[in-house]
């Protein structure tokens, strides 16, 4: 037995698969403010005409695009309750972070940061934040006539906590700072005889922080910064500082 289609049988055919896969509808309202026409679209011919399939009536119509006010989808409610739980679970499924430079802060000079959320799903609660710092510094006393070469290598990291909604956010933060020494002392001992001591020193310390001020972070993918004051803390030396940075948020 030989099954044969019609174009028309063909059309219903598509439009219910894409009927099933698109989960909308669509309407054609005519200019008269009170016909409309509901189903799927099947052709279209810019200028001239829609043809529309109607899903009550299961026929199909032609209607001049001089007789259309505007064209329309209407989304079903099953497919807009599946839209936003598809986001809510796309927003769920990842982690809120921030990628940003420092200026003075808890490296003192400054420092590349990458902070990010510990669950996720939110922007705010807790958080954790780790950084690096590399410079070379050299200075020269003009009365021992002491010149000093040294790299200084600062690693800052800690636990953090916004509290906040939308874009502002209180920050709150706690950890501390290793800091890394290389380089070597010069001194001219006698200088009728310039003879010298060349003293290398390569050791390292930790100091504590904390963080407390205010950060900014867009709803979407976008510039953020903060501002805080960031005290360290050096045995029993309470040292007053702050910190401004300056990054980007992504998801």
């Amino acid at each position: 037995m030989v099954l044969r289609f019609t174009y028309l049988h063909l059309i219903m055919l598509l439009s219910t698969f894409f009927a099933s896969a698109q989960q909308f509808k669509e309407r054609v309202y005519l200019k008269d403010s009170i016909t409309f026409y509901e189903g799927y679209i099947i052709e279209q011919a810019p200028s001239k005409y829609v043809k529309i399939y109607r899903l009550v009536e299961k026929d199909t119509l032609t209607v001049l695009l001089n007789d259309v006010l505007k064209l329309t989808k209407v989304y079903t409610i099953d497919s807009v309750k599946k839209n936003i739980k598809s986001i809510k679970q796309n927003i769920q499924s990842t982690y809120t972070k921030v990628a940003f430079a420092e200026i003075l802060g808890n490296a003192i000079i400054y420092s590349l940061n990458y902070d990010m959320r510990t669950a996720k799903g939110v922007r705010d609660k807790w958080g954790f934040r780790i950084g690096i710092e590399h410079v070379g510094l050299s200075a020269t006393d003009s009365i021992t006539t002491k010149n000093t070469w040294v790299k200084v290598t600062a690693i800052p990291f800690g636990l953090n906590y916004l509290i906040g909604k939308r874009k502002g956010f209180l920050e709150l933060g706690l950890g501390a700072t290793y800091f890394h020494l290389k380089g070597k002392d010069f001194v001219i001992d006698n200088l009728d005889k310039y003879s010298d001591d060349i003293l290398y020193y390569n050791n390292g310390f930790m100091i504590g922080t904390f963080n407390i001020g205010y950060r900014h972070v867009p709803i979407n993918n976008g510039i953020m910064y903060r501002c805080t004051f960031s005290p360290l803390l050096l045995g029993s030396a309470f040292i007053p500082f702050v910190g401004f940075g300056v990054g980007y948020h992504f998801k």
